[in-house]
């Protein structure tokens, strides 16, 4: 019963209000038409790439060169990393330079207070980058231009996977210079052993003496027999055979992982790639109209409802006195 009578009041306060109420209705409906004009709020146009995680291990050796049965597609974790890097400041700055967006979001960097953060403000608003529901990585950009919201979009798509890949690259580049370091001391090791053979070969066939790393130990050396210096010798050799067996195979290793630093193979597949828009996204220009009629409509029985309360509390206080 309250709820009609309420309905019954409001349809009341209505009708008595009627002309202010389809008035100011109007304007808003004109004012909200006016202003969602194209000459006024420029139509913004999307454009989207969509695109999935490669493995890591795709470059790995063992991957290149001992298994085929590596996993194409990259883990939870690789795709977090893209995104971390789709919404980094160096890649929105990268982007906010190439494509000169302080001129196309009309900010006068020199006359502006704070201009790279109101440029990076406006870059945010007009994209995304998120995983959808699929397990892919969805970037999305708006612009005034439809050409450039395309252009963009995979210009962000290709530097994303550009600076993911350095990163594996520089990880690689790490595991590369251990390898190295080791052949180097592994090389230095057979030379030590070459040295040594050398001057028990030597001291097998009567010479004077060796290099000078075992002119030092002569007089303990020269007392050896010749059977305990066959068998220094082929120790010696032992030693140089597995030495060298060891570093042919780093060395073989180091090959294989400088090979995958130099094949460039794409961090991402790419599902969609961004194409330029044939309609506006937005601003929907019959939500607006619509928005600010219905915000007038409930303004202004609102406004309304407080003057006749006004009033009446007014009146009851003047017959009170």
């Amino acid at each position: 019963m309250d709820h009609t009578l309420n309905l019954l009041e409001l349809i009341r306060l209505i009708l008595r209000w009627k002309k202010p109420i389809l008035i100011l209705c109007a304007l808003a409906t004109i004012t909200a038409v006016i202003v969602s004009d194209p000459h006024i709020i420029k139509p913004k146009f999307k454009s989207t790439s969509v695109f999935f995680a490669a493995s890591p291990n795709m470059t790995s050796s063992q991957t290149l060169f001992v298994d085929n049965n590596a996993e194409y597609f990259g883990s939870s974790d690789d795709i977090d990393r893209l995104l971390s890097i789709a919404n980094s400041a160096p890649l929105k700055s990268y982007i906010v330079h190439k494509y000169k967006l302080f001129d196309v979001y009309k900010i006068d960097s020199a006359n502006t207070e704070y201009p790279n953060y109101k440029v990076m403000k406006e870059l945010e608003e007009n994209y995304t980058a998120f995983r959808n529901d699929k397990g892919a990585v969805e970037i999305t950009v708006f612009d005034t231009d439809k050409e450039r919201a395309a252009i963009m979009c995979n210009e962000i798509v290709a530097k994303v996977d550009e600076m993911n890949n350095n990163i594996i690259l520089e990880n690689k580049r790490r595991i590369l210079a251990i390898y190295n370091t080791k052949i180097n001391e592994k090389q230095e090791q057979i030379k030590v052993l070459n040295d040594s053979i050398v001057s028990v070969k030597m001291m097998l066939q009567g010479a004077p003496s060796g290099p000078a790393s075992l002119r030092n130990s002569g007089s303990e050396n020269s007392s050896r027999t010749p059977e305990l210096l066959d068998q220094q010798l082929k120790l010696l050799e032992d030693q140089k055979k597995a030495g060298l067996k060891e570093l042919n195979n780093t060395i073989g290793l180091a090959e294989q992982y400088r090979s995958t630093i130099n094949t460039n193979i794409p961090t991402v597949f790419i599902l969609e790639k961004a194409y330029a828009a044939e309609k506006k996204s937005k601003p929907i220009r019959w939500i607006i109209v619509l928005g600010s009629l219905l915000a007038a409509l409930s303004g202004s029985i609102i406004m309304a409802w407080c003057i006749e309360k006004f009033r009446a509390i007014k009146q009851k206080l003047n017959n009170e006195q």
